[in-house]
């Protein structure tokens, strides 16, 4: 099932959610991510624990385009709280 953020209808319309703790889930988002992932598309965020990784699938164009991704990934990552 989809978890939805209820705060940011845009980010729950682009993206996925989905875990066994929906109340944690929603926090953990509702927090930061959400608002950010939600400026973009295409991203993916897997957690377990006490760790998190986030990706996508990465094209690169004339002249490689590997800072931009990994500065877009650290922003993502950054957004989420830190424990």
């Amino acid at each position: 099932t989809d978890i939805d953020v209820p705060d940011h209808p845009e980010f729950s319309t682009r993206y996925v959610l989905q875990g066994e703790d929906i109340a944690g889930i929603v926090e953990l988002f509702r927090a930061g991510p959400a608002a950010r992932l939600a400026e973009t598309r295409g991203w993916q965020v897997q957690g377990d624990g006490e760790w998190l990784v986030v990706f996508r699938k990465l094209h690169l164009g004339e002249g490689g385009q590997l800072g931009e991704f990994i500065d877009a990934a650290s922003r993502i990552a950054d957004s989420f709280p830190q424990a």
